[in-house]
């Protein structure tokens, strides 16, 4: 597990980044942070990858309200490379990709 965070030239925390490493998981945890007037604002986003496939994106505001999910499955043919993608948005399908390999 490795935490970075990052502060401003008036040294409050801007932003902190969690990263999470197990076998060919990967996830991250970015949290920003931002002040306009006197209002405080933070939002949070988690990537979730494996190998450096993106499997899921995840963003929430600061009430922890979900804002966007997006979601990635894939299918492998028996060599193990994906030949076909899928990507939802909030559960809904917006993405097909088909790869096709000749063996």
């Amino acid at each position: 597990m490795q935490i970075l965070t990052e502060y401003g030239f008036n040294k409050r925390p801007k932003s902190q980044n969690l990263t999470v490493l197990q076998d060919s998981i990967r996830v991250e945890i970015k949290g920003h942070y931002s002040n306009i007037d006197t209002t405080q604002y933070r939002s949070s986003f988690k990537e979730l990858y494996v190998g450096e496939d993106l499997l899921e994106y995840e963003s929430r505001t600061i009430n922890g309200v979900f804002v966007n999910r997006f979601k990635t499955f894939y299918e492998y043919d028996a060599h193990g490379n994906w030949i076909k993608r899928m990507t939802y948005e909030n559960n809904k399908l917006i993405k097909v990709e088909n790869r096709l390999f000749r063996y």
